[in-house]
């Protein structure tokens, strides 16, 4: 006879912000299009870090950290005020607009002895809705400062699937 589990729970955000930190205030900003245009969005009360995901919005540097045995379960460390190197481990990562251009950088600053790769999902608004691009394979140096760039708003992304480098591929695609 074979013994089947019982699916987990649904979790609710109130249960998740119990273990994983998140945000704790709705913060208003705004990204320029490629016309000249602006969007004002709002971030959301989500975690920062949970279940092997990263949740960044335009704007904003958070530093992540990893265990000592591998780089698949990121965990949230802080905010922080400017692209600096964190603690042993870990990566700054901050994700901001050019000036007066719908272009944005995401840069990481990595303090890993060794290259990682992530894969992410790009939330980019459009006049009508919020439009979804995922993207794979993103090389993180070691050691060092990476940036990837996009000719266009995002707004927010969700980094997953954190694994050691196995290519020297460096964009993201």
């Amino acid at each position: 006879m074979a013994v089947m589990a019982a699916p987990a729970p649904p979790r609710d955000l109130a249960s998740i912000c119990l273990v994983s930190p998140c945000r704790t205030a709705v913060t208003e900003f705004r990204l320029t299009d490629s016309a000249g245009g602006t969007f004002i969005l709002n971030t959301a009360l989500v975690p920062y870090a949970d279940e092997g995901r990263v949740n960044l919005f335009a704007g904003e540097i958070i530093v992540i950290a990893f265990p000592a045995s591998g780089v698949n379960e990121p965990r949230f460390v802080r905010t922080a005020e400017s692209l600096e190197a964190g603690p042993p481990r870990s990566l700054t990562l901050r994700l901001a607009q050019s000036a007066g251009r719908a272009d944005m950088d995401l840069d990481i600053q990595s303090t890993l002895d060794m290259p990682v790769m992530f894969d992410a999902v790009l939330y980019i608004p459009t006049p009508r809705s919020m439009g979804e691009r995922r993207i794979s394979a993103c090389l993180v140096a070691a050691n060092g400062l990476t940036r990837q760039t996009w000719p266009y708003p995002v707004a927010t992304m969700v980094l997953s699937n954190f694994r050691a480098a196995t290519s020297a591929q460096g964009d993201c695609r």
